[in-house]
């Protein structure tokens, strides 16, 4: 009975729980082809759910989402090409081109829906991907609503 109860309580604080989280990127980068954007500043991280070392969202619980990614170029000749991922499925794509001589910049929102323990990250999609750090590059995302099974 205890168990059960210990159970229930869990189930119900989950349930009851925030999840959101807004990680920013704290210094200029270039990442290679496949490799992931660890955005290290983190703001926010409600749920626990981010994990900065990685570079990696995992759901805490299934429900809709939503996702945004934003990311400037250094402004040196490297585009910004990636993709937000969750696992080995594509989400969205990004894309801010550079013309060498000044920063532009790229955005995307989506909403998704996602599994209990689904990794979502950010991956470079070209050979070479170079962002302008100093939180002009971000990472976030909230849960709308959780959904059952």
């Amino acid at each position: 009975m205890t168990l059960r109860y210990a159970q229930l309580q869990r189930m119900l604080n989950q349930a009851m729980s925030p999840v959101g989280f807004l990680t920013k990127l704290s210094s200029h980068t270039t990442i290679q082809y496949g490799e992931v954007l660890k955005l290290d500043k983190v703001d926010m991280n409600e749920g626990n759910g981010y994990n900065p070392a990685l570079g990696v969202f995992r759901a805490p619980v299934k429900g809709l989402y939503i996702l945004s990614v934003t990311a400037m170029t250094r402004g040196d000749g490297l585009p910004v090409h990636i993709a937000l991922m969750s696992g080995d499925k594509e989400i969205a794509r990004l894309f801010s081109g550079d013309v060498g001589s000044g920063r532009m910049v790229g955005a995307v929102s989506v909403p998704a829906i996602l599994f209990e323990n689904d990794n979502i990250f950010i991956k470079a999609i070209v050979m070479h991907a170079g962002f302008f750090g100093i939180h002009y590059t971000s990472f976030s995302g909230v849960l709308l609503q959780r959904l059952t099974e």
